[in-house]
């Protein structure tokens, strides 16, 4: 391998089994197998077997951050579990070169019925420190994991948030030359998070190879220059982080699309009103049902009435996914309609929508000119989402509207 690789795949795959009872059975004839100089086939899969990963070939230089994103269940921490050496490969070939400090799991490797102080000395050594190096780094870690008076405590007493304190603190304390992070670290709280962060960037400095597994995508664009997507254990891009990021999130967008387009065909349809005039059907155009901020929404409906009626007006109201009312408008500040009967197909046009990332549904009226006659109601019937921008940074807006202000500063 090249004196610049710290890690390098070869056609990498490892495969489970889905039944514990067969997994065992498996396990045993393959080890009988090797005894006897016979091959187990790792290569070949065995009923009720699947590959967690298959087939992934990449090459990660030392120094460089490299991130791993995919839905759950995509092969994110099997991969890294393969890169700490707790898993070997069923296929290919893998090629680590350097010190490896790992923080996958909460509590991975800590002894729950020993202290805080007896556990940094347990887990350093499996990381490779000597009880020399442990000792002159003791009250670094201590410092850094924040642990106070529970030093002396029983790990077992410990919360979630204490294990990854200390497993981080231990991890980046041990001098690595390739560090291993699984998304545990949402489970810190944001003062934490920062910390580590800036923990991340300091290693990086000094030319840490750095594996970076996250949920948090914006987190991922600014920490790594490369990223790996994996989905369902295949590698489906590896490239440029917010590239990576960007193909990732449409990728999902075009999920969600599918499931809401599914939702809203099977919708019941609440309604109220008078029948006088109705709407006969009504559906986002272009099957579109994901939206980013600042995105225009249409919505086509087929309105009808067999006698008419005067100067309608055809509202719409939208509403968060828990039911607040955000907000309504109707065609009275529009182009108006002097009398609907038979058939009118209506486009509401909802112009740079200035919603923030969530669910919503959508409301659609059609009313007399004061409002007060209620011909047709669709109430909450339209579900549809706004998604997350590929390029978009951490928002500093709240709630549910994104906010366009200014500000200005006088000495």
């Amino acid at each position: 391998m090249n004196d610049n690789i710290s890690i390098k795949a070869e056609g990498l795959a490892k495969k489970y089994c889905k039944s514990l009872k067969r997994s065992m059975f498996y396990g045993m004839t393959d080890i009988l197998k090797n005894i006897f100089g016979k091959s187990s086939a790792p290569g070949l899969l065995r009923k009720d077997e699947f590959w967690a990963l298959a087939e992934l070939n990449f090459e990660i230089k030392k120094g460089e951050t490299v991130g791993v994103i995919g839905g759950n269940g995509s092969g994110k921490t099997t991969l890294l579990k393969m890169l700490n050496g707790i898993f070997w490969p069923d296929k290919g070939k893998l090629s680590v070169d350097g010190k490896v400090g790992a923080l996958i799991e909460v509590g991975a490797g800590f002894q729950p019925l020993l202290t805080g102080r007896e556990n940094i000395y347990i887990n350093g050594a499996v990381l490779g420190m000597s009880k020399s190096e442990v000792e002159a780094k003791f009250l670094a870690i201590v410092e850094f994991a924040e642990l106070g008076d529970f030093l002396e405590v029983p790990v077992k007493h410990y919360s979630s948030g204490m294990f990854v304190r200390l497993g981080f603190a231990i991890a980046v304390h041990s001098d690595p030359g390739i560090l291993l992070v699984d998304e545990i670290l949402s489970v810190g709280d944001e003062k934490f998070r920062n910390k580590c962060q800036n923990r991340i960037d300091e290693l990086r400095k000094k030319e840490v190879t750095i594996i970076y597994v996250s949920h948090d995508l914006m987190s991922v664009k600014r920490l790594c220059s490369r990223a790996l997507w994996l989905k369902s254990g295949e590698p489906a891009f590896f490239g440029a982080a917010d590239q990576a990021v960007n193909a990732y999130l449409d990728s999902l967008n075009a999920d969600y699309n599918r499931e809401l387009a599914g939702k809203n065909k099977q919708a019941v349809i609440h309604r109220s009103g008078t029948g006088e005039a109705v709407i006969r059907k009504a559906e986002f155009s272009g099957g579109k049902y994901v939206f980013k901020t600042g995105d225009d929404m249409l919505v086509d409906a087929e309105c009808y009435s067999e006698k008419g009626v005067k100067n309608p007006l055809f509202g719409a109201i939208i509403h968060s996914s828990s039911g607040v009312y955000i907000a309504g408008t109707n065609s009275s500040t529009g182009e108006k309609l002097e009398e609907l009967k038979g058939k009118v197909n209506v486009r509401y046009v909802f112009e740079k929508l200035q919603l923030l990332p969530g669910n919503y549904f959508l409301s659609l009226a059609l009313h007399d000119e004061e409002g007060r006659r209620i011909y047709d109601l669709h109430e909450q019937s339209y579900e549809f989402q706004i998604a997350v921008s590929a390029g978009e940074k951490v928002p500093a807006s709240s709630g549910f509207m994104k906010l366009n202000c200014k500000w200005e500063y006088k000495g």
